[in-house]
């Protein structure tokens, strides 16, 4: 719907161009009228002209007066629109940078929360770390007090493998339980190695065997299946006995209990006797001992 100031306006407008044409043609007739009728001065015709040419000029401008306008004000409206869309994009810009920053320092705070969380993280990881390794030494040491009292225990019951672990373990000074191991050795072989021994064990012989004639391979082959009474029988037998073997083939069976017997007391009796064929003066049980003087000296022994 039109408004009225509008339609007013476009209602006036060829009123107002009519005025400025009639100012116009009025103001030429009249120069022209005045000029011709011969009454104009000649200092007085310079002025009439510029009246005329200021009266024509005042038409034109009555005539153009609102092209002028709408020329100006479409330019300023342009320019001031313009002058708006920059103030625009410049806030936009502030608002943006204003946004960017408050990002940059949201980024900031959460990049040194990530930061912090890590270096506390890196710490508990490393606390644990520790603590991990300490447990599995203390699950290690468990471990090897466990074993080792293990061992103890078979040693004391005449069990060999046992007491020839405690020896290797009493000469390896990277065993934690070193001077323990080699306090059990001594121990044991202090128990094995009493002023009086019982002797006098019988050996189940065979009715129709004659253990004087067995060789020394048929004496080692009734010792692998006998008893541990037994086996201390045909030890005292072999030593006591059978004199017609030689010295060095007496002390080769009995070295040869002493590197193989499982039964500690069996090993007890040939290490006793066999301190007393080679007077190496070692208590039965330096099991290491009495083989290395026997592979030191067996050249020498008839």
């Amino acid at each position: 719907m039109s408004h009225p100031e509008g339609r007013n306006a476009r209602e006036t407008r060829p009123l107002i161009q009519l005025v400025g044409l009639l100012l116009m043609l009025t103001s030429l007739v009249v120069t022209a009228w005045w000029i011709g009728s011969g009454r104009v001065r000649a200092g007085s015709a310079v002025a009439l002209c510029a009246l005329g040419i200021v009266a024509v000029c005042a038409g034109m401008f009555v005539m153009l007066q609102e092209r002028l306008v709408a020329v100006t004000v479409q330019h300023v409206g342009t320019l001031n629109a313009a002058g708006q869309q920059v103030t625009r994009t410049a806030q936009e810009v502030a608002s943006l940078k204003d946004r960017i920053d408050a990002q940059s320092a949201t980024v900031t705070r959460v990049a040194s929360a990530v930061t912090r969380q890590h270096e506390e993280a890196t710490a508990t990881l490393a606390a644990l770390d520790q603590a991990l390794q300490q447990g599995q030494q203390a699950v290690a040491e468990l471990q090897a007090s466990t074993r080792f009292n293990a061992q103890v225990l078979a040693a004391q019951h005449d069990d060999r493998h046992a007491y020839d672990q405690l020896w290797q373990w009493s000469e390896d000074e990277r065993y934690p339980f070193r001077q323990a191991a080699a306090h059990t050795v001594q121990t044991i072989m202090d128990q094995h190695n009493p002023m009086l021994l019982p002797t006098g064990f019988p050996v189940p012989w065979k009715a129709d065997v004659d253990p004087h004639r067995l060789s020394v391979d048929q004496l080692q082959a009734y010792m692998a299946q006998a008893s541990r009474a037994f086996r201390i029988g045909v030890l005292e037998f072999v030593w006591d006995q059978r004199t017609d073997l030689s010295t060095k083939a007496r002390l080769q069976f009995l070295a040869d209990v002493l590197r193989h017997d499982q039964s500690l007391e069996v090993v007890e009796y040939a290490g006793r006797y066999f301190a007393q064929g080679t007077g190496d003066k070692l208590k039965p049980l330096a099991i290491p001992q009495h083989l290395q003087w026997w592979q030191e000296h067996q050249g020498s022994i008839e």
